[in-house]
């Protein structure tokens, strides 16, 4: 079954997953990913071990890596996975997609929570995207979680119970 899930739900599950550290190594939120998932009985509909190989290989240009993703930290890559807009999952794979002036078309589409989310992603986009990471401690991240409702309880509802 195929799956769209926007760059910015991307970013809250690993910042969730992370608790706001950003140093953490992709291997470890994988790892935290599928924890979450066998405990709770419930999948987010994407593999986030092959959408960052995706991300990492065919978008970023790395040529050679392990399957462990520990050699890259979630602060390595968070502004690149909100340059795209969104991650396209189905039987095939994982890709991340750049829409630019996309508009959704579904007749039952939820607009004010389309404006949300965009408000979120341009938030995530200033205070998480700067080159200089040092000056993000990881409680000022937490605090930052806290103002945009990144809590466990956003986990329960991007995810599908099984």
């Amino acid at each position: 079954m195929a799956k769209v899930m926007l760059s910015q739900d991307v970013l809250a599950i690993c910042l969730i997953i992370a608790d706001g550290d950003i140093e953490i190594g992709l291997e470890q939120i994988i790892q935290g990913v599928e924890k979450f998932q066998d405990r709770e009985n419930c999948h987010f509909g994407i593999d986030f071990r092959c959408a960052f190989h995706m991300l990492l290989s065919l978008e970023l240009g790395v040529k050679s890596f392990s399957d462990n993703f520990d050699q890259f930290k979630l602060a390595d890559i968070m502004a690149d996975m909100l340059s795209f807009d969104d991650v396209y999952c189905n039987d095939e794979g994982e890709n991340w997609y750049k829409r630019p002036g996309y508009v959704h078309d579904q007749k039952d589409y939820d607009t004010s929570e389309d404006k949300q989310k965009r408000n979120i992603k341009k938030k995530m986009e200033i205070f998480l995207c700067h080159k200089d990471y040092a000056v993000y401690h990881q409680d000022n991240i937490k605090r930052f979680m806290k103002e945009i409702n990144l809590t466990e309880e956003r986990l329960y509802r991007l995810s599908i119970p099984c």
